[in-house]
């Protein structure tokens, strides 16, 4: 965490200006390198000519050595990486991670000293011996070494397939904010300075290469020699990096166009392919350089001219999203057509408007997927955004504003111009390449077609081959347009899911930015939303005209038509005591969160010929607060059959409640997770003609009281979850009070992951009863939920509620998650007084799915011995019990079969039947894992 702090605060130092110097420096490369595909090592010699247009004296350069973020866990990407739980590359092998060394700087025949960072070991601070004056230059020259790694990101190799990227001593951006140094991330892109490159590849002669810039030469060195070398040189003007691709099995495909004004450029398609033959036959009928043509059209009339001769595309293996961009070459995971229409955008939004894209991800990514998705037809003005839409309809029309309300509507919106490291992992994807374009779309829809293509090839033509900021592309736009366009680039892309046009009878307002009302006012609030570009708080308020009720069948993702939304879904299910359930569920909450939510599934059981279901209401609040992120109020119910004795009965559970989720330091871009819960619980049986009343016990019929405060670490290593519980509970029917208690305890899970998929998790339990009163027998402390009967809240979805080991069914083998947690299906003695208890659990190395679990409890409690004097009670002395096996999990951990290889004196003792491993077998069913909210709400961890 500390060094993403010191990054973070190098960043907030370094950028204190939003406008650009008219000054840049320029930095031209001359390197050859040879690539030893074997040894999967580059060796380099490299000399860069470096331009001090600046009005400063330099007195050390800052270089970028960004192989060596794979160089070991402890750099910035490293770190990254398992924020966003991705664990490859931290249990990599060391052959699969990479490097770069040999240095010795020279200059004017001197050498000259460096060190690294002291933070981050992919930078270095090259110390000049004289300083470089305004407006003078200085060549430095280097040997070095690059050992590749495997490609966990954009660089490296997979099999014999090389991406060269981001792999030579690169000099930072000097730029009116100073020197502008950053560690290599997966999530955040680049910057780097304008100039020109020479490049000779050398490589083994039956390896292809595809490079950015212009082909001059090919041949081969020692031709007599078994290891003779295919050297190939390129050359390109006027860009910022350089990256190369090779392996023996490229499938090429090349063609020329002619742009609209008279220039020729040459597409070039490669992809890498072991069945070069199948794909051969494909080859002839497609024309796999049309997206690739489309891109460099479409761009070239709506932003500015394409300058370059090649345009190139390789499909291959990618760890960094589904593709990425340098100067006039792409690498793309698939022929996806609006992937490489995207990433050959990149050539205008980061090759010729270099802009700083670790600091300003939306000056490139969202702009550029505007134009992507503008050229694609899917930001197209359609009418029909109020409308009734059927929701694959809405999310095939509106994709990447269904991404960000996903975001939004769970509260956790980030503001579009913060830096890229800043976003959540989930974030980076709906804010800056969801919400990023809308705005745009919505930008362009005030401005008007034709005025906003004017501002647009203004600023192409004013920055091009410069590095703009936020404060340029306004000032020149607000020049081209005529226009005061702070409403966009101060509030829009700063604001936070703030902004709602609402219509009232005055006419509109605009609340969350006072410059876009002011701004919407002088046009009298014409077509202040009518497509629904602009991303607000309520689409319900503007002016269309509402149904009461909108009812869906099938379910519908949003409707912006209705006050009350409603989708019917026909559900079936069955448990051991109903049967064959069917019936439907009405609800509100699709894919996108809303402040009032319900849920009302009612349905018929045949088996007991009965009405079971469930249903729920909460209310969502979002406060405006620095530590409270969201509170959540509602109240759900569940009325289902079980077995009492041998009778059938149903159960009911009223459950109003409280949550409270705190912010961890003020952000929700972070992995810890902090709530608090006040449930209150109402729950009995039924009374059925099989049963009378009275003959229930009391302890089915209780009200409960419990607070629980938790705090969850979801590090992809190292994760750790704490609940921290109180309850006190009591009888309301027969004695009301009679039977009462307090109790606290706490639940700690601790899982550490030792390799991929692999890992060692241990689960305790402590508890302490406080008071008791009366017949307390099922809120007790039991080592192990062998019995439905232990989950007294009724909270767990069970199929087979009521059975233990003694009735002859399935169901008797389950076992629930409550209490001591242990993996046995023979009773056990529960107390009233205190346990202690963990249960743990390692997996098996290698491709064996089975884990060696090891449970233990120690309690003790009241004995009851009837004797021939008389029932004689007397305290226990704890005792140690434990239990041992394998376990496999399976769908997802959804089940879990268990089989006890060991287990302690105590629980033979209440073994009805002869013991063995076969009538010891259980299992866990985690129905609750298919709640669809719940697997919803975990999309974004």
């Amino acid at each position: 965490m500390l060094f993403f702090c010191t990054t973070f605060m190098l960043l907030l130092n370094a950028q204190k200006y939003t406008q650009q110097a008219r000054w840049q420096q320029k930095v031209d490369y001359n390197i050859a390198v040879s690539l030893d595909p074997v040894k999967k090592l580059l060796d380099a010699n490299m000399e860069i000519h470096y331009y001090n247009n600046s009005p400063d004296t330099l007195k050390s350069i800052w270089l970028h050595v960004w192989p060596n973020a794979y160089k070991n866990d402890q750099t910035a990407f490293a770190q990254q990486l398992l924020k966003n739980n991705k664990t490859d590359f931290h249990f990599s092998d060391e052959d699969d991670r990479g490097s770069i060394d040999g240095f010795h700087f020279m200059a004017n025949n001197d050498s000259l000293k460096w060190r690294y960072d002291s933070t981050n070991i992919d930078i270095l601070e090259l110390q000049l011996n004289t300083s470089l004056l305004p407006g003078q230059n200085l060549s430095i020259s280097t040997p070095f070494k690059v050992k590749l790694p495997k490609i966990f990101s954009r660089c490296g190799f997979e099999g014999d397939f090389f991406a060269i990227t981001q792999w030579y001593p690169k000099p930072a951006v000097y730029d009116v904010n100073g020197w502008n140094t950053m560690p290599y991330l997966d999530q955040g892109e680049f910057y780097s300075e304008f100039g020109d490159f020479t490049v000779n590849i050398s490589v083994p002669r039956e390896y292809k290469v595809a490079a950015t810039g212009n082909l001059i030469y090919k041949g081969i060195t020692n031709i007599n020699d078994s290891t003779s070398l295919k050297t190939y040189t390129y050359k390109e003007h006027n860009i910022h990096d350089f990256a190369w691709f090779t392996t023996p099995f490229f499938l090429t495909q090349k063609r020329t166009i002619i742009l609209d004004n008279g220039d020729s450029v040459n597409l070039n398609y490669y992809k890498y392919s072991k069945n070069l033959a199948s794909d051969m036959l494909k080859k002839g009928s497609e024309n796999l350089t049309w997206p690739i043509e489309r891109g460099i059209t479409e761009y070239s009339r709506q932003v500015g001219n394409y300058p370059y001769k090649n345009c190139s595309v390789v499909i291959g293996p990618l760890a960094a999203g589904a593709g990425m961009e340098y100067p006039t070459i792409t690498v793309c995971s698939s022929n996806d057509k609006e992937t490489i229409i995207h990433e050959v955008g990149h050539n205008w939004f980061y090759g010729m408007l270099g802009t700083n894209e670790r600091r300003y991800p939306w000056m490139d990514e969202s702009i550029n997927t505007f134009y992507e998705q503008k050229i694609s037809g899917k930001l197209i003005g359609d009418a029909e955004f109020y409308k009734n839409f059927k929701g694959k309809s809405w999310v095939s029309n509106y994709e990447t504003l269904t991404a960000y309300l996903f975001s939004a509507k769970q509260g956790l919106s980030q503001p579009l111009n913060i830096p890229s490291e800043e976003f959540t992992n989930m974030n980076y994807g709906a804010i800056v390449y969801c919400k990023g374009p809308v705005l745009f779309a919505y930008l362009q829809q005030q401005l008007g077609d034709s005025l906003f293509e004017k501002c647009m090839k203004d600023y192409f033509t004013e920055w091009q081959y410069k590095h703009p900021l936020p404060g340029d592309m306004q000032t020149s736009f607000e020049k081209s347009s005529g226009l005061p366009l702070g409403w966009f680039f101060n509030d829009l892309l700063n604001e936070n899911n703030t902004i709602d046009i609402a219509k009232n009878r005055h006419g509109y307002v605009v609340k969350g930015s006072e410059k876009l009302d002011t701004f919407l006012m002088k046009k009298n609030y014409l077509n202040a939303n009518p497509f629904g570009f602009l991303p607000e708080k309520n689409y319900l308020n503007n002016g269309q005209k509402l149904k009461l009720i909108s009812i869906a069948f099938p379910p519908r993702i949003t409707r912006q038509n209705a006050i009350i939304t409603m989708n019917v879904t026909p559900i079936m299910g069955a448990n051991y005591y109903d049967k064959l359930y069917l019936g439907a569920a009405f609800y509100n909450r699709t894919l996108f969160r809303h402040k009032f939510e319900y849920i009302a599934i009612p349905a018929y059981a045949f088996g007991s010929k009965k009405m079971v279901g469930y249903g729920k209401i909460n209310y969502l609040i979002f406060p405006k607060s620095k530590r409270l992120f969201k509170t959540e109020a509602g109240v759900q119910g569940q009325s289902f059959g079980l077995k009492y004795f041998s009778h059938q009965n149903q159960y009911y559970r009223i459950n109003p409640y409280l949550k409270f989720y705190f912010k961890h330091k003020g952000s929700v871009n972070d992995q810890m997770d902090k709530q608090l819960l006040l449930n209150f619980y109402h729950t009995g049986l039924q009374s059925t003609t099989y049963l009378i009343k009275d003959s229930i016990p009391a302890a089915y019929f209780f009200n409960y009281y419990k607070l629980t405060y938790s705090i969850e670490n979801k590090k992809a290593i190292n994760s750790y979850l704490i609940k921290l519980n109180t309850e006190y509970g009591y009888n309301y029917k027969f004695s009301p009070g009679a039977n009462s208690y307090l109790k606290i305890w706490a639940n700690g899970d601790y899982k550490y992951n030792y390799a991929p998929k692999k890992f060692f998790k241990s689960s305790v339990f402590a508890g302490l009863f406080l008071y008791k009163k009366g017949d307390i027998s099922r809120q007790e402390f039991y080592m192990s939920g062998n019995s439905g009967e232990r989950d007294y809240l009724y909270s767990e979805a069970l199929a087979g509620r009521s059975e233990n080991i003694f009735d002859n069914n399935i169901f008797g083998h389950q076992v629930i998650n409550v209490n001591g947690n242990m993996r046995n299906i023979l009773p056990s003695v529960p107390t009233d007084r205190w346990m202690i208890s963990a249960a743990n659990e390692i997996s098996l190395p290698g491709l064996i799915p089975f884990r060696i679990y090891a449970d233990l409890c120690v309690y003790n409690y009241l004995q009851i011995i009837n004797t021939s004097s008389g029932i004689i009670q007397r305290m226990t002395k704890p005792k140690v019990h434990a239990t041992a096996g394998i376990t496999l999990p399976l769908f997802h951990e959804l089940l879990e079969i268990f089989v006890p290889i060991f287990q302690s004196k105590q629980f033979l003792q209440f073994n009805q039947y002869n013991y063995s491993i076969a009538n010891s077998i259980g299992f866990k069913l985690n129905l609750n894992k298919l709640d669809p909210y719940k697997q919803i709400e975990n999309f974004r961890q």
